[in-house]
């Protein structure tokens, strides 16, 4: 493979070309776009050549939305999304995507991110490049005099004879050290296309994902935001100290600064269970098996549900089973908040 030096980072224009039948033109201000219909349909393709190995990158793009709403995402060989970043308004923007290792990068892919039907258009007036030490600019926890934080963690044992209701629950107490862990506040946006989705969506940060985090921070439990480039509730909004991913990041690429944080447990909140939080790649599904400990905040969480499951939000419920059957451990946020300010050194919260 070719190695490129940071001056000699480029975009291959001989190579670049619209795809499935997206159209990209280039002209003197720049490369014209226009997307397929489909909503997150690939449309346009331009390669890349990045950095050295070990290299982290930090690639800008001018763009010039006009209609719509559009994707531009760093890709590898097989076009998995490395990095991805979407506008949210019209007019210019910059927007900024990041490789951690530059050289697995091979081109921009822009895709049509609009949640109305329709192509969307936008101009790419500049591509520029530069090296960004992203990871290492995020300090591991320091060591702490906090106690440990004790969960009690459920999972659900189907049972292997008789009928299904003899499938069990079993509780398993915990300990982990206050560094060890990381919670993740999943696409807790401020609007929502759904009315309904939203009033039930900020009643749940009220009453228990907003508790929840003033409790982990207390602890010095680290918070990681990722809202996927839409404003996040003023109510869960990011505190100082809390790390807020831009954009959407691979799963690798989480795992990365996961292990450079030391971490052990991965708690998961957020919106919602049977979508964002079990589908993206830094959700339940694909960060199993990537040698992390993975717990739900059962109750810090909703389900996108249907006419037939709203009344009882049996899809959310379908969705706690599912994860405790096969995925993860839950917990309840008043369990979680109370095993934080238990760690803190304060038993008398705790216990409230």
């Amino acid at each position: 493979m070719t190695e490129w030096t940071l001056a000699e980072c480029h975009v291959l224009y001989d190579r670049c070309e619209g795809i499935n039948g997206g159209i990209l033109t280039r002209s003197a201000e720049g490369w014209d776009v226009t997307t397929i219909e489909q909503l997150g349909g690939y449309s346009a393709l331009l390669p890349l050549h990045l950095g050295t190995p070990g290299t982290s990158m930090r690639v800008n793009v001018e763009i010039d939305m006009q209609a719509g709403c559009i994707g531009l995402a760093l890709v590898d060989d097989y076009l998995t999304l490395l990095h991805e970043r979407r506008t949210t308004h019209y007019g210019l923007a910059r927007l900024g995507l990041e490789a951690f290792d530059a050289t697995r990068v091979r081109g921009l892919l822009v895709r049509n991110m609009s949640v109305f039907p329709g192509p969307s258009r936008a101009r790419l007036r500049a591509i520029t490049f530069e090296a960004a030490p992203i990871l290492w600019q995020i300090e591991p926890p320091a060591a702490t005099t906090a106690g440990p934080v004790c969960l009690p963690l459920r999972r659900y044992t189907e049972s292997t004879h008789g009928a299904e209701t003899n499938g069990t629950w079993h509780m398993d107490v915990r300990h982990f050290a206050v560094r060890d862990v990381v919670l993740v506040v999943m696409d807790a946006w401020a609007t929502h296309d759904s009315a309904g989705w939203m009033q039930r969506a900020e009643a749940n940060m009220r009453q228990n994902l907003a508790p929840l985090l003033q409790a982990v921070r207390t602890a010095g439990i680290r918070v990681i935001h990722a809202s996927h480039d839409r404003t996040p509730h003023p109510l869960v909004a990011p505190a100082e100290g809390d790390i807020v991913l831009d954009g959407a990041v691979s799963t690798q690429s989480f795992v990365d600064l996961l292990e450079h944080l030391g971490t052990r447990l991965i708690v998961y909140t957020g919106y919602s269970s049977n979508m964002c939080v079990m589908t993206r790649p830094i959700g339940l599904l694909h960060m199993q098996n990537r040698g992390f400990e993975l717990a739900l905040v059962r109750d810090a969480s909703l389900a996108m549900e249907t006419p037939d499951t709203l009344a009882g939000e049996w899809m959310h419920a379908a969705m706690v089973n599912f994860v405790e059957l096969n995925l993860a451990a839950t917990v309840t946020a008043r369990e979680m908040s109370a095993a934080a300010y238990a760690a803190a050194g304060m038993p008398a919260k705790a216990a409230e």
